[in-house]
């Protein structure tokens, strides 16, 4: 059916065969994937655009940015800070001192 109408339209309008395989293929597609037609305001259309690059859909974007966030164990991050021996030394110095107040305000 669908075919039929692509190929009265390619005639008419004189379309070449490289057109109806594009036509068909993105047909297709939308049936296949399927899409949805949703309103933005100015504003958000605004940032949805400010966060968009240059080869991604506006479906890439949303896709990216509202990914679920991946619970990490705390062990990938062992080892993952360098830290001098002076810098180690005066963070624990920062925590010892820290400690010592929170002990005498509960007190």
């Amino acid at each position: 059916m669908l075919s039929g109408v692509i190929l009265k339209m390619m005639k008419k309008h004189r379309y070449s065969c490289y057109s109806y395989l594009v036509a068909v293929l993105v047909y297709t597609q939308m049936i296949i994937m399927g899409s949805k037609t949703i309103s933005l305001d100015e504003e958000a259309y605004k940032r949805l655009k400010s966060q968009k690059h240059s080869n991604e859909s506006f479906s890439d974007v949303i896709k990216r940015i509202t990914q679920p966030i991946r619970r990490r164990s705390l062990l990938e991050f062992a080892g993952a800070w360098d830290f001098t021996e002076e810098e180690e030394k005066a963070m624990l110095d920062v925590l010892e001192k820290f400690r010592k107040d929170l002990n005498e305000d509960l007190s």
